[in-house]
């Protein structure tokens, strides 16, 4: 190495990512976002991530020319996984570490504290009223040594701070991003409608995400039972992988929909799981900044979701989409009703979606936020 860029290398603020793991998921996309975003002249990243078996955006790193280290799991509590970690943050000697999700924010932050790293930040993404009592203590005692918090809505800033009993004068929201470019509205290439068995002119009704019982798939399906009374036509899509899958297979026998129902395993790429939809349905139990609004709106397309966490700071109700309560079967077959029979108004409500993407919800703004938010807690560390 030469001298310019020795010195250039020492001048950057060293950020270390932790994460639990890189499987598919909306935290581990967004990691993913955040690295591609942020200035290099500014900043060199390291991603950890505490599992070596869920590696699906591992190439996606890889690609990014970002250092990764992948530490394997040996149970829950476990020592050897925060050893390795310990010893990664020791050599790596990071300016700034910065922890995703539960298992790697509870090692993450002790590690960091041990290994003296001078700013320790946790990400906290979900509002989880469900959270476990131990895992609520545990964030209350690992506040004391965290410099700061980032959430991606405002909806978990405030639970952080009434729950986890953090001054809101530690909490930074910075909404998730997404790359517009990936995320194209005039896509429209047709492969999904044609890999599960759907016409063009079919109108398609579609909710993306992992099956499990948070996104409530079983109102989705009710719904869908009371929509095709009327709109006989109408296609449902359920695309995602998990335990629900069986269970979603025979509530759809139950209901008598095997005609008007679609499944598709999770796919790396979403925007064109998107493009084939005409609306977006998101019926999630709580969420925070869900990517699956933000890519939909990105893509042109009309979301209907709960009035849940940070939905409703993403959905502009009547404008952009429609806001529905949860569990609730028969105001959502009610709302995809109105944007089914109403297809200029919901032609508007995507563009609407659309252009409030591109002024509040890009991913060159997420990096912006974050990158000023690092350069303020680091002055203030200096200081």
């Amino acid at each position: 190495m030469n001298a310019p860029t020795r010195q250039r290398a020492n001048t950057l603020t060293k950020v270390c990512y932790v994460i639990d793991d890189l499987g598919i998921g909306g935290a581990q996309r967004q990691l993913v976002e955040l690295a591609k975003a942020l200035p290099r002249d500014r900043y060199a990243l390291h991603v950890i991530s505490l599992s070596t078996d869920k590696r699906a955006f591992e190439p996606a790193i890889r690609q990014l020319d970002v250092p990764l280290t992948l530490i394997p799991p040996s149970g829950v509590w476990s020592p050897g996984t925060f050893s390795a970690l310990y010893r990664t943050l020791r050599a790596q000697r990071p300016d700034v570490v910065h922890t995703w999700l539960f298992t790697a924010d509870l090692y993450g932050r002790l590690a960091a504290w041990l290994a003296r790293v001078p700013v320790i930040l946790s990400a906290v993404r979900s509002v989880e009223p469900d959270k476990p009592a131990h895992y609520v203590l545990a964030d209350r005692l690992l506040r004391r040594i965290t410099t700061a918090f980032t959430v991606n809505a405002k909806a978990i800033g405030i639970v952080l701070s009434s729950r986890e009993r953090v001054s809101p004068s530690r909490i930074q929201t910075v909404y998730n991003g997404v790359d517009l470019a990936v995320f194209d509205p005039s896509r429209r290439d047709g492969a999904i409608r044609q890999q599960i068995a759907v016409g063009h002119d079919a109108p398609l009704i579609g909710i993306v995400g992992r099956l499990a019982p948070v996104k409530d798939h079983a109102t989705f399906l009710r719904a869908a039972a009371l929509v095709v009374r009327e709109e006989p036509a109408a296609r449902f899509l359920i695309a995602g992988s998990g335990p629900l899958r069986d269970a979603l297979r025979q509530a759809v026998a139950r209901l008598n929909l095997q005609e008007h129902v679609r499944f598709l395993d999770s796919q790396s790429e979403a925007a064109p799981v998107f493009a084939a939809l005409d609306v977006v349905v998101v019926t999630s139990r709580y969420e925070g900044c869900c990517n699956v609004i933000l890519e939909g709106m990105a893509m042109g397309k009309p979301v209907i979701a709960t009035a849940v966490g940070g939905n409703p700071e993403l959905v502009i109700p009547g404008e952009t989409g429609l806001l529905i309560p949860p569990e609730d079967p028969q105001n959502l077959a009610d709302a995809i009703l109105h944007l089914l029979q109403d297809p200029d108004r919901a032609r508007a409500m995507g563009q609407a979606a659309r252009r409030r993407i591109e002024e509040h919800f890009t991913l060159e703004r997420m990096a912006e936020q974050t990158d000023q938010f690092y350069q303020a807690i680091m002055q203030e560390r200096r200081r």
